[in-house]
């Protein structure tokens, strides 16, 4: 066991990073089936191991056959079956699973349309990739709103692109902190093994109803660091 003197040593302190991400203000809006929530902001990340978003590259989609496009962005950093978002493209909008991944592409399931990029384009990738290999503390708040009394509301922690964590409840919408919706907090202990390990939230509104994920950095926010 380290001692609290030794951790002071930055050699030290860079074996146990740590991060902090959040929405920034802006409400993430209708959460219905295992949204992945797409955290923006980071308050801190000492070890570069949070990814928030890559640019694609300005190269030409390519069609891979059977329905598998490839989308061009040289050391993307991405996974295979990671969850992404891609934005300001003219065809491939939209939330996607990653099918493979090379060292200039990622390939995902869509419908082949030819586009050039401009590289402007984004895709939100909003996952915890730990660089070091250890036990890390996780702890995920998101508060949901416009809900109904009694919704089902689910927070769900996935490793490696597979369900690891579920947390869920039915809905109180009296709110707190001047906020009408309820809040789901899952806090756990996961192994990393510091290459291929990934982290990612989604959360669930199971009823017939949409709700929405509060942007206050007060109440939805995620953190992070390693514990051993």
């Amino acid at each position: 066991m380290r001692t609290f003197d030794e951790l002071l040593n930055p050699a030290d302190r860079a074996l146990f990073p740590s991060f902090s991400v959040h929405l920034n203000g802006v409400d993430q809006l209708n959460i219905t089936s295992k949204d992945k929530i797409e955290w923006t902001t980071e308050e801190f990340d000492t070890h570069n191991s949070f990814s928030l978003s890559i640019t694609l590259d300005n190269a030409v989609a390519v069609d891979k056959g059977g329905g598998l496009v490839g989308i061009p962005s040289i050391a993307n950093g991405l996974s295979v079956n990671e969850n992404i978002t891609l934005s300001g493209t003219t065809n491939y909008n939209g939330s996607e699973n990653v099918v493979s991944v090379t060292a200039d592409e990622f390939v995902i399931t869509a419908t082949y349309v030819a586009e050039t990029f401009s590289g402007a384009e984004t895709c939100t990738v909003a996952t915890f990739k730990p660089l070091i290999a250890g036990k890390y503390l996780l702890s995920v708040t998101l508060y949901f709103l416009s809900i109904t009394d009694d919704d089902n509301l689910s927070l769900y922690l996935y490793k490696n692109g597979s369900l690891f964590k579920e947390k869920d409840k039915e809905a109180n919408s009296t709110g707190t902190g001047g906020l009408a919706g309820d809040h789901l907090t899952l806090t756990v202990i996961v192994d990393a093994n510091g290459v291929t390990d990934y982290f990612e939230v989604f959360a669930e509104n199971s009823t017939v109803n949409t709700s929405d994920i509060a942007g206050s950095t007060i109440v939805t926010y995620w953190t992070g660091s390693r514990i051993s």
